[in-house]
């Protein structure tokens, strides 16, 4: 990934109050360098954003042609999706529009899962120290773009560029542990535990893995998941908030820089039906979900009937996220 200086550049002189205030991020971002032009198909400009509409109201049934479109990866390719509605992203501090999340459909879906569970067959089998190396250049490249991941969040999430730098930096702390990940998959053997009997234990990649996001630490949580999930050899499927999903196209990305195979991981769009969906995959092992009640009780009433783990993080919340 080439760095996108210009990107940097515009979130500086917004800081400075040169682009419409501090928290106003969006001016300054035509011309952007390569992050946000591979994630979305046009560059950001403030004049050609319209007004958002209500939060409660954020799902359109076209695709707009002045707003840029978030795209899907599939298969170590980004994407668009043919969905017929998008989620409308807004920056918090203005509720101009951001950009448009596609809700991805069954087929796109059922396309992930089989990119993922191909990948599996041969990334099972690729050597520990190959898969590590892939989260040091990883853990690399998050540091050179920490500011351009934690820019994005404070234009898409609404949080201060110092909470979203320490949003990204916690998940680098787990990305980090995941190059250590040699030592965790070791197994164990003990001899003579019976007469003639030896008992040895191994450990082994689970299968396709999926992923389910919230909105509030859109680079933490994501970095909570695949990093660990693809060390261990297992592929995953993801779906990143619809609300602020930047952040984690942008890692995703990166990941495909730092040697990531195609497939390995691949990330989807949408909202309750694609949550559904992720929660009945038949391949999958294992899945993880962070968020509110109501979908946590959704995919873990699914999760018994595919007799699949499912490991699942969520709060009650009296407002919608």
């Amino acid at each position: 990934m080439r760095a996108a200086s210009a990107f940097r550049r515009a979130t500086a002189a917004a800081l400075r109050g040169q682009a419409g205030g501090p928290f106003c991020l969006m001016g300054p971002v035509q011309g952007c360098g390569s992050i946000p032009n591979l994630l979305y198909n046009a560059p950001l400009t403030k004049s050609s954003l319209p007004s958002a509409n209500c939060l409660h109201n954020n799902v359109r049934g076209v695709a707009s042609a002045s707003a840029p479109t978030v795209k899907m990866l599939i298969g170590g390719k980004l994407r668009e999706s043919k969905a017929t509605e998008y989620f409308e992203v807004t920056n918090p501090a203005t509720q101009e529009l951001v950009s448009l999340v596609p809700l991805c459909t069954g087929s796109e879906l059922d396309e992930a899962v089989d990119n993922a569970k191909d990948a599996f067959r041969k990334w099972r089998n690729t050597p520990i120290g190959t898969r590590s190396r892939v989260m040091f250049k990883l853990q690399e490249l998050i540091r050179t773009h920490m500011d351009d991941l934690a820019a994005n969040i404070t234009m898409e999430q609404g949080k201060t560029l110092a909470d979203a730098r320490g949003d990204v930096f916690r998940g680098l702390e787990v990305v980090e542990q995941a190059c250590g990940m040699a030592t965790y998959q070791m197994g164990e053997i003990a001899e003579n535990v019976s007469t003639n009997i030896d008992s040895y234990s191994i450990r082994q990649p689970l299968g396709v893995t999926a992923g389910i996001c919230p909105f509030n630490f859109p680079a933490m949580i994501p970095l909570w998941m695949f990093p660990v999930a693809t060390t261990c050899g297992n592929t995953m499927v993801m779906k990143p908030s619809e609300r602020d999903p930047g952040a984690a196209m942008m890692l995703a990305e990166m990941a495909l820089e730092a040697g990531l195979p195609p497939g390995v991981l691949n990330v989807i769009h949408g909202t309750h039906d694609v949550v559904n969906g992720i929660s009945t995959i038949p391949t999958s092992g294992r899945y993880h979900l962070s968020g509110r009640t109501s979908p946590g009780s959704t995919s873990t009433c699914a999760a018994p009937r595919r007799e699949s783990a499912c490991r699942a993080t969520w709060a009650r919340r009296t407002t919608p996220w």
